[in-house]
């Protein structure tokens, strides 16, 4: 059963479907971790304008950055690999932000249970650092479905429930269906 991380989808799963693997929407993860860094690049892009009251001026390198800092590593082309290696070398933070969202990435590419768990817990080792306090309620959504977002790895081990003696084959869905009243169709008088 797939699902977004909605708790009632959760308590409904865990209530009438107890057997059943519950994998959490890799959608919806990449995007709570993308609301990580775009809190931190978002802090990052603000520079003071020193001795003013005014609002505060942009960098807009960083705003033009905000669509590649999305983007898997894997899938950037080698101008957008400079563009970004130069960003993130003057910006520490974007970059513990950004090698987060790669941790993100790297769990999903991973080619088993153990490699997966190893990515989340890398991911959690840059949060507790100290870096990245925008990553809290990220941290605590992860740490929360951490087993509903590894249960997507093929290779994890889940109880099958056998089958119950006597069990009756699902019935076939065309047979018995019943017939919708067609209205009768009236010619035009023209």
């Amino acid at each position: 059963m797939v699902t977004d991380g909605s708790r009632p989808y959760r308590k409904a799963v865990n209530a009438w479907l107890p057997h059943a693997r519950h994998v959490l929407d890799r959608f919806h993860v990449v995007r709570w971790f993308a609301a990580g860094l775009n809190a931190v690049r978002r802090d990052a892009q603000r520079r003071r304008d020193q001795g003013s009251n005014k609002s505060p001026v942009f960098d807009h390198d960083v705003f033009r950055a905000r669509f590649v800092l999305l983007r898997r590593p894997d899938r950037l082309t080698p101008d957008e690999t400079k563009r970004l290696q130069q960003l993130l070398g003057r910006r520490p933070r974007l970059r513990a932000a950004w090698d987060a969202l790669a941790e993100l990435h790297g769990l999903y590419l991973a080619q088993d249970y153990q490699a997966a768990l190893a990515a989340l817990r890398r991911f959690a080792a840059l949060y507790t650092a100290g870096q990245l306090p925008e990553f809290g309620a990220v941290m605590e959504t992860v740490s929360a479905w951490e087993n509903e977002i590894l249960a997507r790895r093929p290779d994890r081990t889940t109880v099958q429930r056998p089958p119950r003696r006597n069990q009756q084959p699902p019935p076939d869905p065309t047979a018995n269906r019943p017939r919708i009243h067609q209205p009768l169709q009236l010619r035009s008088p023209r």
